[in-house]
């Protein structure tokens, strides 16, 4: 078991990297690159919030669409889980 944070987020050459600090795995899984919405959405999944949580901080933070904030958040949570991210929901 990984006794550090699993996940942190990086940002290098204009870009967000989501790095799993914790791969036992050979070879490694590269980071995935994200822009800077989907590093807030990240962030904010990987500390505890769930989807509409999340949709719900960030239609206020930017006075967005709820709607499409949300779907923005399923497109992720879809990639995420392809890349094998492990957190809390």
């Amino acid at each position: 078991m990984c006794e550090k944070l699993r996940y942190v987020i990086r940002k290098a050459a204009g870009l967000y990297w989501l790095i799993d600090t914790c791969q036992d795995e050979n070879p490694c899984r590269m980071p995935l690159s994200m822009n800077e919405a989907g590093a807030d959405i990240c962030s904010r999944l990987l500390r505890g919030m769930d989807e509409e949580e999340t949709a719900d901080e960030l239609s206020a933070l930017y006075e967005a669409d709820r709607t499409e904030i949300m779907s923005d958040i399923k497109e992720f949570v879809r990639l995420l889980d392809g890349y094998g991210v492990e957190y809390n929901r």
